[in-house]
C-alpha cells in the first residue's frame, strides 16, 4: 500500500537560499504560462488569431523553452522542478474543465511555497538525508521516515517559515488483529461530542470536543488585532505574522493529532465501521455554527478511516450511510418515526411508540449502526 508522508526538514545555509530561489522561479514560471495563454485566448476571442490557444503539455512546453531562453536566470534552479509546474497548470486546467475547481490563479509569493522533483531524475537520498539538485549539501529529515523509492518529492515552506519534505512511500499490509473481527461500530459525529461510538457489543463512548479552535480564539484575536496595527514591511510586523502562524499551526496539529489516534483505535478495534455522509459544505452556510463545524474536521475524520482501513491485508468495512437518512429522528428499539420533529435542543426524548428514552445522539449512533449493517447485508 502507499501512504504520502511528511517530514521537517533541517537545511544548510546554502540551501535556503536555492530552496528559495526555486520557489520563486516556479512561481514565475506559472504566471508567464497562465499570462501567455490568457492573452492568447483574448486574441482568439476578438478575432484576431485564427487558431484557438491550446491546453495540452506539449503546448505549456514550447511556451516554456521561449521563457526559459527570454530568461536565462531561470537555469540557476533545477529545470525538473520548473517542468513539474508544467503538469501542475495542466492538471488546474484540467480540474476547471471538469467543473471541480476554478480556473487556475495567478501564484502570489504569499501564498502556499512548493515545488515538486521527480525523484527517477533528479533525487539524491543517503539515508535520512536528500540532496537537492545543483546542491552541494543534504538536507536531512526525521529518522523514522523511510524512503522506499518514490516517484517524486514536493518540498513546501509554511507561513512559520519552516521547510517540509513529502512523498508517496509503500509500507507493508498489516495483519487485522483477531479480537476485531465481528466488531461493528456507528459514529454519530456532532459539535458538542465530537463523536458518540456505539460498538454492536458494547456500551456506547464519547470522543469529548476539545473545541481547540475556541480554547485559542482569544490569543488569535490578540495576534490579528496587533498585526493589522503593525508597519507593512517592518520587522515587528513579520515577528507578530510568525506568532500568528504559529498559533494557528499548533491549533491544526492538536486537532490532527486527536482524530489520528481517534481514527487509529476504531480502525484497529473493529471490522466494520458505519459513518454518516454529512453535508459540510450546506453545514457551514449556518454563519453560528460555521467555526465549530470547520473545528471538528468531519471530512477530515472520514477521509483518515478510509485510507487507514486499506492498510490491512483484508481491508476493513467503511459503511457510508446516506445523508438524508433519519438517524436521528428514528426509534433505535422499534423504528417509528416521532409524531412531530426532534428540534436541536432537544437532547433527550421517549418514543410514543415504545416507550423507550433515548439520548438524542446515542440514538442516532445506534441508528447508523443497524443501518450500516443493513448495507452491508444487502450488498
Amino acid at each position: 500500500m502507499f501512504i504520502r508522508k511528511k517530514a521537517k526538514l533541517r537545511l544548510h545555509e546554502e540551501d535556503v537560499e536555492l530552496v528559495n530561489s526555486t520557489f520563486g522561479c516556479r512561481r514565475f514560471v506559472w504566471n508567464q504560462l497562465l499570462n501567455s495563454h490568457k492573452e492568447q485566448y483574448e486574441k482568439w476571442k476578438e478575432g484576431g488569431t485564427l487558431e484557438k490557444p491550446k491546453v495540452s503539455i506539449s503546448a505549456f512546453r514550447e511556451e516554456f523553452k521561449r521563457i526559459k531562453t527570454e530568461y536565462p536566470w531561470l537555469s540557476e534552479v533545477s529545470s525538473n522542478a520548473l517542468y513539474e509546474t508544467i503538469t501542475d497548470l495542466y492538471n488546474a486546467f484540467q480540474r476547471f474543465f471538469k467543473g471541480l475547481s476554478g480556473h487556475p490563479e495567478f501564484k502570489s509569493k504569499r501564498g502556499k511555497q512548493s515545488f515538486r522533483i521527480a525523484s527517477r531524475v533528479n533525487m539524491y537520498i543517503e539515508g535520512n538525508r536528500v540532496r537537492f539538485p545543483k546542491s552541494n549539501y543534504y538536507a536531512r529529515f526525521s529518522k523514522n521516515t523511510i524512503l522506499n523509492d518514490p516517484s517524486s518529492y514536493t518540498v513546501t515552506r509554511d507561513n512559520v517559515g519552516d521547510y517540509f519534505i513529502s512523498f508517496v512511500d509503500q509500507i507493508d499490509e498489516i495483519e487485522p488483529e483477531p479480537e476485531s473481527k465481528g466488531k461493528f461500530v456507528g459514529i454519530d459525529l456532532g459539535i458538542k461530542s465530537l463523536a458518540i461510538v456505539k460498538p454492536s457489543n458494547r456500551e456506547p463512548w464519547e470522543l469529548i470536543n476539545p473545541k481547540t479552535y475556541a480554547k485559542y480564539q482569544k490569543r488569535r484575536t490578540t495576534l490579528s488585532r496587533r498585526l493589522m496595527k503593525k508597519k507593512n514591511g517592518g520587522n515587528n510586523r513579520n515577528k507578530t505574522r510568525i506568532k500568528l502562524a504559529k498559533l494557528e499551526r499548533k491549533v491544526a496539529n492538536i486537532r490532527k493529532d486527536l482524530l489520528h489516534k481517534f481514527t487509529t483505535k476504531l480502525i484497529k478495534e473493529n471490522q466494520m465501521i458505519s459513518i454518516e455522509d454529512l453535508n459540510v459544505k450546506g453545514m457551514v452556510k449556518n454563519h453560528k455554527l460555521a467555526k465549530h463545524i470547520q473545528d471538528c474536521s468531519f471530512g477530515t475524520i472520514r477521509t483518515m478511516l478510509e485510507y487507514k482501513a486499506k492498510r490491512y491485508t483484508k481491508p476493513k468495512v467503511i459503511t457510508i450511510v446516506n445523508r438524508f437518512f433519519a438517524s436521528t429522528q428514528l426509534c433505535s428499539q422499534c423504528g417509528v418515526l416521532p409524531k412531530e420533529r426532534i428540534g436541536l435542543k432537544i437532547r433527550n426524548w421517549t418514543c410514543w411508540n415504545c416507550g423507550t428514552k433515548h439520548d438524542r445522539d446515542i440514538n442516532a449512533a445506534t441508528n447508523i449502526l443497524n443501518e450500516g449493517l443493513r448495507l452491508n447485508q444487502t450488498s
